[in-house]
């Protein structure tokens, strides 16, 4: 090769390309020079703001106005920015530069849905415009469209290959489908460039799931020291760190609460964390304050429609109590589905991990799958259970199965709030195994109280006498699918599995046709990554106690006890047996062929 041109000089050489009509030979010439110089921050620039679409003639008054949404959006006052860019469009409909800005306002509003058409339009007019790529891709996986978003990560990064925007965003949805060693390569990537926080914050929480809290800690550590002011940085640190009196974290934490500029959301999080910091420390009473704060304000924030929800659980029993389907007989599959169904916080995620240190097994992890099979099916068939519907939820399962790569054998799908779709799972695959993990309704939703869910259909989580009504009819669908199916849903009771984990591991290996293996008792845990709030509990092992954790704040739980009290769900003593022996409500037909 020839002697490679020095940064500036590059940059120049590129414009005057630009200016002949040789946009391609620009690209490739400052692709080039960045490889050989990767840290210098104007040729990354360059790259990802190649080939942007120009704007139109502006009067003096609306070029203002642009440059004030910029500023809006350099100041992170993306509320203000939303505002402004939704009236600028419609004085500059079609400009570029208003697009991109209004779209990377609304995803930071989660609003991404509302970004997909103007970054879409942006790409139409310029197909090679990088930083629009990014921001589509970033968008997509806010949505949890991995897939989706990875594709358009690429394209990005295929422009601007240095773009550290779109490495971050890439590791996030990489880490969105399970694939953890492959994210910490796209964060590494980052770090080699800049020292990001936001990088280190995603490098953070990637090793957390994984089980490396040292390692995590201190990533968060080094990312606080570039976003002191993350609220959401502090509660991941708090989530890794233990706390002793006089830690200066919870000084740090205090101060930043007593500013009155977050949103409900960074509150939230702030508080949680603070709770956290307290109840470690012996500070029960403030503990309990900040819990209850950080929900009242989490609450708020997402909110919750009782009657909804209510509506749900009617929908579905109603189905399934007016159910006459005769069973179905299904070609075979390569797979042995496991489902592990509950409340949150009931022991799902232990009892996967058991699973998955059984060679035999593969842990999927937490899956949206089931939900969004019963969803399109239900949507395809007028909401009508049938045989139609129940082989569409087995078709589109199975075709996500694969989308996932998920290898052949046993494969655990762990989504506690699946317990809805039980009565699907039974129909559409009766060579599944449905593990119930129940847990004491106290305990649970002490836990859930404690508990910060980044995704928002948890608005029941945060308020002591909603979670006490969503846990009273949880039990009621899963009494009416254990009526329906009463020797086919294997439940394991939390509390049994700490007494006696030998007993209760080989009893949830024997329901999934597995032989006893002893790793699956072992402390050790496996490398596999853990995404939920669970996701360093799991690593502890198999311990007791857990469930007795709330009678430290009894006093402030009576209206809990009380609500759960009057649903009758205090008297309940855990059986001794797992499987009732009674006959099936409906006895076998002939089956009918898919």
């Amino acid at each position: 090769m020839g002697n490679v041109l020095p940064p500036e000089r590059a940059l120049a050489r590129a414009k005057a390309l630009v200016k002949q009509g040789k946009n391609d030979a620009a690209r490739a010439l400052l692709i080039d020079v960045t490889r050989r110089f990767p840290k210098n921050a104007r040729l990354r620039k360059a790259l990802i703001t190649f080939d942007m679409p120009k704007s139109a003639g502006r009067s003096p008054e609306l070029a203002a106005q642009v440059r004030q949404l910029a500023s809006l959006c350099e100041s992170r006052q993306f509320d203000k920015a939303v505002v402004l860019g939704n009236s600028l469009l419609k004085a500059l409909p079609g400009d570029p530069a208003v697009m991109l800005a209004l779209a990377a306002a609304l995803v930071e509003e989660r609003r991404p849905h509302d970004a997909l058409s103007l970054y879409e339009a942006i790409i139409r007019m310029a197909p090679t415009f990088a930083r629009a790529w990014t921001g589509f891709g970033t968008a997509l996986a806010k949505l949890e469209r991995h897939h989706h978003a990875i594709s358009a990560l690429n394209q990005a990064l295929e422009f601007s290959p240095f773009d550290t925007n779109a490495l971050n965003s890439l590791g996030s949805s990489l880490r969105g489908l399970n694939r953890h060693q492959d994210a910490l390569g796209c964060f590494e990537e980052v770090l080699r460039l800049e020292d990001n926080g936001a990088a280190r914050k995603n490098y953070g929480t990637t090793l957390m799931e994984l089980g490396r809290a040292r390692d995590a800690e201190d990533q968060f550590t080094r990312a606080l020291d570039l976003l002191p002011d993350s609220h959401a940085t502090h509660r991941d640190y708090s989530l890794v760190h233990k706390y002793r009196p006089g830690d200066p974290h919870i000084a740090q934490m205090e101060d930043l609460e007593r500013r009155k500029d977050a949103s409900l959301d960074d509150s939230a999080q702030l508080s949680f964390a603070l709770a956290k910091a307290y109840d470690e420390t012996g500070e029960t009473e403030k503990a309990f304050k900040a819990w209850s704060k950080a929900n009242a304000l989490r609450r708020r924030d997402i909110g919750y429609d009782e009657a909804h929800e209510r509506n749900r659980f009617d929908t579905i029993s109603r189905l399934f109590g007016d159910y006459a389907l005769t069973p179905i007989s299904f070609d075979p599959i390569p797979y042995k589905p496991v489902f592990i169904v509950g409340m949150p916080r009931s022991g799902t995620s232990l009892c996967e991990e058991i699973l998955a240190r059984h060679p035999k097994v593969w842990g999927a992890g937490e899956l949206e799958e089931i939900r969004l099979a019963v969803t399109r099916a239900a949507e395809a068939n007028d909401r009508r259970l049938s045989h139609d519907m129940v082989a569409q939820v087995r078709g589109r399962y199975l075709h996500a199965l694969k989308e996932i790569q998920a290898p052949q054998g046993v494969v655990t799908d762990k989504m506690p709030g699946n317990f809805r779709f039980v009565g699907f799972m039974r129909l559409a695959f009766p060579e599944a195994t449905i593990i119930h993990m129940k847990r004491d309704p106290m305990a649970v939703c002490w836990s859930l109280f404690r508990s910060y869910f980044a995704i928002r259909g948890h608005g029941y989580a945060y308020d002591l006498t909603d979670a006490a009504d969503y846990y009273a009819r949880y039990a009621e669908l899963m009494a009416l699918y254990d009526r329906l199916w009463p020797s086919e849903i294997h439940t394991t009771f939390y509390e049994q599995l700490t007494e006696d984990p030998e007993r209760e591991v080989r009893a949830i290996l024997d329901a999934c046709g597995l032989e006893f293996d002893r790793a699956c008792l072992e402390h050790t845990p496996s490398q596999r990554a853990v995404r939920t709030v669970s996701a360093l509990q799991v690593r502890e092992g198999i311990y007791k106690g857990s469930s007795e954790a709330w009678r430290r704040y009894e006093r402030h739980l009576e209206p809990l006890r009380s609500r759960l009290a009057d649903h009758g769900l205090l008297q309940t003593t855990p059986p001794t047996s797992h499987l009732p022996g009674a006959a099936p409500l409906h006895p076998a037909h002939p089956a009918m062929q898919v």
